[in-house]
């Protein structure tokens, strides 16, 4: 009789015993391969870097498709005038 006792005292007394009832926790939802896909694609560092310098690529064939910006370029020489025409007299 003490042999039949010793187990189930064991496991109440360890917390081993059967839990509480309670609700069911939801299953989740299963994993599709377009959901696996499309999260790995989001996600993983390398394809982010892929991503960027593909747009850096696209960036410097427009930036290189544009026209140069304009310049203005402006020579003075001899502006105040020598001998007779130098400076500004009132």
């Amino acid at each position: 009789m003490i042999p039949r006792l010793v187990f189930p005292l064991f496991l109440v007394l360890t917390g081993l015993s059967a839990p509480a009832q309670s609700a069911p926790e939801p299953l989740p939802r299963p994993l599709t391969l377009a959901a696996a896909l499309q999260r790995a694609a989001e996600q993983h560092p390398g394809l982010a870097e892929r991503r960027s310098d593909e747009r850096a690529v696209q960036a410097r064939r427009d930036q290189a498709g544009l026209r140069p910006n304009a310049t203005v370029d402006i020579a003075l020489e001899n502006v105040m005038g020598t001998g007779a025409l130098q400076g500004v007299r009132s």
